[in-house]
């Protein structure tokens, strides 16, 4: 399985090992301070519950192209715990990419969130793609754009030095190209 700013594969079962001790190792602090501050802990599946509703979702269509999603709940979560109602607005206001099921879930492209937000330099080609077929968005973010010299949307936004002009206009052309 592809694990993000790593450039190898992990297997699953060593993933999930990796992730069991370094939360082990970190938990195993946090209670010796809860008793040492006679600190009441919570219960085990309330932590467990609460730490895995913020990992992604893995059963949308398309995931293996686009990358793993969130869904709604955890969405809200990493926005800073706003309302379903607030993330609908940031839906029809273009300020969220969200594909929709075919069960007719809503679902967040995780590659769009940076720093507890939707990261700063793909908002405008968003907004600007705001009314496209979503699903057809979010292939454009992860595809490689003659009019950004073959990088992808996504690499061209995560490059700090390149304009954004040329990645708001790329997003402007296809908008037309596609209405």
């Amino acid at each position: 399985m592809r694990v993000r700013g790593q450039e190898l594969d992990v297997a699953p079962d060593n993933y999930v090992q990796q992730l069991t001790e370094a939360f082990a190792r970190r938990l195993s602090e946090r209670a010796k301070a809860w008793e040492a501050h006679q600190v009441t802990a919570p219960p085990v599946e309330e932590i467990v519950d609460l730490y895995t509703d913020l990992l992604p979702a893995a059963d949308f269509a398309l995931d293996a192209e686009i990358g793993p999603f969130y869904d709604t709940a955890n969405a809200a979560t990493v926005l800073g715990g706003i309302s379903k109602q607030a993330i609908a607005s940031r839906r029809s206001t273009g300020s969220i990419l969200a594909v929709q099921s075919a069960e007719g879930r809503w679902a967040y492209p995780t590659f769009q969130f940076a720093g507890g937000d939707v990261d700063a330099r793909l908002l405008p080609a968003i907004q600007a793609l705001r009314g496209c077929p979503r699903w057809s968005v979010a292939l454009w973010f992860l595809t490689p754009n003659d009019d950004l010299d073959e990088a992808t949307p996504l690499q061209w936004a995560r490059t700090p030095e390149r304009p954004l002009g040329p990645l708001v206009t790329a997003a402007a052309h296809t908008a037309r190209t596609w209405a």
